[in-house]
């Protein structure tokens, strides 16, 4: 049996102390805690007991004697959560616990810097510089470069230098991804920030990251050391993660691959969601077992049956409810990814405010209709006037049945949020000067005194949406808006779904980036400068990965659409809808029925969760349909960089328990 000593427990195991550590976890969390060796990823909802889990396995490896306490990181990303663990693993394990190193990632970084900075020309009493220390740098080298900071802001200058260490970016590739003047800019003083900081022995909590991976990853004897040194490595909120923590973490686990990483997944639809299984009966959602098979989507309106692989439950405190002109409705968390968007053919006459950024002059908001039908072919008002302004992005913040309604939330949003109404470009009038909005000269000086980043992801945050996951991206052959677009069940290779992945362009740089990357490309047309790339998995994953390798090397937004749409319900041939998380979806915009044609959506609120949410993990064509309308399984719900870890982690570790 296990004794109590003056320090905790002894590290002899003891069935009853084990029983008891175990006793207290139900059947899932029993089962990742009694997991032995090798990369464990656990997915769970917020309140399901994920901490419990990640505390009693650091508890259950001490006790059963598979771990030294000295073994084990245990990392998470703000002092208070670690301060939380902390007190949970002493509780369980007592004073042995003050031997792990249970902390935040910028703490465990620099206790290692502290050791080993000398390796990369840093003094070991380096200063670790706050937001303040940092932006005053800022400021400084945007000083030497003569930098109008009325023009640019030095917060904003900040933020892309703390976004490019994140993404492994140093100056120099920064500088060579970016097109806009802006950026450029930005790039001139990332690289002098990186000397001055340098020379005044000193790091911002970016470079903590950033350098350890360098020390990490350039130095073979300093890996090895702490490879052996932390035997076990265990992650709370992974999904939280970027790409520099990614790697950092690969570097520690090296060769033992004893990470153990909790992600939050929050993609779920309610308890007593009716879903329709592959014979055309319905079960509710919480009783299909995987191994089951149910109705899917393969693209083009053709219904197949699909297995299901795995089922996911959690809780969560506050859904969705979006009720449609069919008579159906759904409800799911926030998070959950529909296919939802507008259509010029069947979206009725309506209003939006929305809200448009451009890089360089930051973000403002407007009015505009759902559907601009006086053209030849009727498009989306938003997507037009991000044409028109050369918009890297637009969200769509409410639809309305009036243009005065429109007009009244947009001065709101101007007030409430200090944004511009005004257009990016100028709009010339014939036989008029247009005044303000006709003059680019007045429209910039607007733009450059006016600090609007603040603001607009502010009113990103506060509806609800994800300044990542805009409504509308336009595309461009060139440049930072060029878009790689991934189709979801785009065609299909006999009864299998297939999902292709394009990008095109003019530039022959890029053309030899991809090619670098072992893509074939291939000319547009005989005799053209315009080039593309376009290839089929069926894979969705596969095509995602790939996708994100394109990403690294040329400038570019991902774009995913689902082609599910029966082709006869869409004319012209136009029957693809986008990912769109239940948050983000708008009275007015049209969705998948299960008969592949398109429901209007003509309500959506908020409303309390009283009831766990499910999810499940449908093979191949990764759609179900839910109460009569088809959804993505959002288990892997690709939200971009989050998402992307949990890919990689299993692509990383095909032996990966989950």
């Amino acid at each position: 049996m296990a004794t109590e000593t003056a320090h905790g427990p002894s590290l002899t195991p003891g069935a009853t102390q084990v029983e008891r550590l175990l006793a207290e976890l139900n059947p899932p969390q029993r089962e990742a805690v009694e997991h032995g060796e090798g990369p464990l990823l656990m997915l769970a909802g917020a309140g399901s007991g994920k901490t419990r889990a990640l505390t009693h396995r650091i508890a259950y490896l001490v006790t059963t004697g598979q771990a030294r306490p000295s073994e084990i990181l245990a990392i998470t990303f703000t002092n208070k959560a670690a301060k939380e663990m902390r007190e949970r693993v002493s509780q369980l394990v007592g004073g042995v616990s003050r031997l792990m190193w249970v902390m935040t990632f910028h703490s465990a970084c620099a206790r290692i810097l502290r050791s080993d900075a000398e390796r990369l020309g840093y003094k070991r009493a380096f200063t670790i510089y706050d937001q303040s220390d940092s932006l005053r740098m800022v400021k400084r080298c945007m000083a030497e470069f003569d930098v109008d900071p009325k023009r640019f802001a030095p917060r904003a200058v900040q933020a892309q230098i703390s976004g490019a260490k994140n993404r492994l970016l140093d100056a120099e590739a920064y500088r060579q991804a970016q097109g806009s003047y802006f950026e450029e800019t930005v790039g001139d003083v990332y690289g002098l920030y990186e000397k001055r900081m340098h020379e005044a022995n000193a790091m911002d909590f970016d470079d903590l990251l950033v350098r350890t991976v360098d020390l990490l990853e350039l130095f073979e004897d300093v890996r090895d050391r702490y490879q052996r040194a932390f035997r076990w490595i265990l992650v709370d909120e992974y999904q939280d993660t970027n790409k520099v923590q990614y790697r950092l973490l690969q570097l520690l686990a090296g060769e033992q691959r004893n990470l153990t990483v909790v992600g939050d997944d929050s993609q779920c639809l309610v308890e007593g969601t009716l879903v329709t299984m592959a014979d055309g009966s319905q079960k509710p959602i919480e009783s299909i077992r995987p191994g089951e098979f149910v109705s899917s989507n393969c693209g083009g309106g053709q219904v197949r049956g699909a297995q299901v692989l795995r089922m996911h439950r959690s809780e969560k405190p506050e859904g969705v409810l979006i009720r449609t002109e069919g008579g159906r409705e759904i409800l799911s968390t926030p998070e959950h990814t529909h296919f939802a968007g507008f259509k010029a053919r069947f979206t009725p006459d309506m209003h939006m405010t929305y809200v448009m950024r451009r890089a360089g002059k930051g973000f403002r908001v407007g009015v505009t209709r759902t559907c601009n039908h006086n053209r030849r072919v009727p498009v989306s008002g938003v997507a037009l006037r991000a044409m028109h302004e050369h918009a890297d992005a637009a969200w769509v913040v409410a639809t309305h049945s009036s243009e005065a309604v429109a007009r009244a939330h947009e001065a709101e949003l101007a007030a409430r949020y200090s944004l511009p109404t005004i257009p990016f470009v100028a709009r010339t009038r014939s036989g008029a000067d247009g005044g303000l909005v006709g003059s680019q000269e007045l429209i910039d000086r607007v733009f450059a005194r006016v600090d609007s980043d603040e603001g607009g992801y502010r009113l990103l945050h506060e509806y609800g949406l994800d300044a990542k996951s805009p409504h509308h991206v336009p595309q461009s052959y060139e440049g930072r808006r060029r878009v790689v677009r991934i189709t979801m069940c785009a065609g299909s290779r006999g009864t299998k779904p297939v999902h292709t992945v394009a990008v095109g362009g003019r530039s022959e740089e890029a053309r030899v980036a991809l090619e670098a990357l072992g893509l074939s490309v291939r000319s547009a047309k005989a005799g053209s400068l315009s080039w593309r790339y376009e290839t089929a998995f069926a894979d969705f994953g596969r095509a995602v990965e790939v996708a994100e390798r394109i990403r690294e090397v040329l400038p570019c937004d991902l774009r995913m659409v689902a082609r599910l749409g029966a082709r006869a319900a869409d004319p012209e041939g136009k029957n693809s809808l986008p990912f769109t998380r239940a948050g983000a979806v708008q009275p007015g915009m049209v969705m998948f029925a299960e008969d592949g044609g398109y429901d209007l959506v003509t309500e959506v609120c908020q409303v309390p969760l009283d009831k766990p949410v499910y999810d499940l993990d449908v093979e191949r064509s990764h759609n179900f349909i839910a109460n009569g309308l088809i959804t993505h399984n959002s288990i892997y719900g690709f939200r971009h960089a989050d998402i992307r870890n949990i890919l990689d982690f299993e692509r990383d570790y095909p032996d990966a328990s989950v």
